[in-house]
């Protein structure tokens, strides 16, 4: 083995390295189940809604007293 291959397996290993210290570093959730990336991107943000109940949707139609 030359001195040049020597180092060309080296820098596959310092590669792999990264690549495994990457993954060891993302949550086991988001490997086992990722979300494209445009999708967290396109995330709604949450707005407050009325309370169920509080809104009456047939007020038109009930006869007045």
């Amino acid at each position: 083995m030359t001195a040049n291959e020597a180092a060309h397996g080296r820098d596959e290993l310092d590669a792999l390295r990264e690549e495994i210290d990457e993954l060891q570093n993302t949550p086991e959730e988001q490997l086992l189940s990722p979300l494209p990336k445009n999708i967290v991107e396109n995330e709604p943000e949450p707005r407050p809604t009325d309370a169920i109940g509080s809104v009456h949707w047939d007020e038109t139609k009930r006869p007045h007293n």
